[in-house]
């Protein structure tokens, strides 16, 4: 059986749709890092928002589970 080529304007819809939830998430872990009350493990909040800038999703993953002191 032969599988049809993926729709070009679909793969790009969704392509754009995962970009701009990662950009979200990170905005939203970026907001929460530099928040003034806000304590980081290791106190240091611009290690933090680096490892979330240029960790995509696992450093957001990390970010939520590991680096956040409650």
């Amino acid at each position: 059986m032969i599988h049809p080529a993926p729709n070009p304007i679909a793969s790009l819809i969704v392509t754009i749709i995962a970009v701009s939830l990662s950009l979200c998430s990170s905005y939203i872990c970026l907001v929460d890092i530099f928040r003034p009350e806000r304590r980081v493990r290791g106190g240091d909040k611009q290690r933090w928002a680096v490892i979330v800038v240029f960790g995509s999703v696992i450093g957001q993953l990390l970010y939520w589970y590991q680096g956040k002191e409650n």
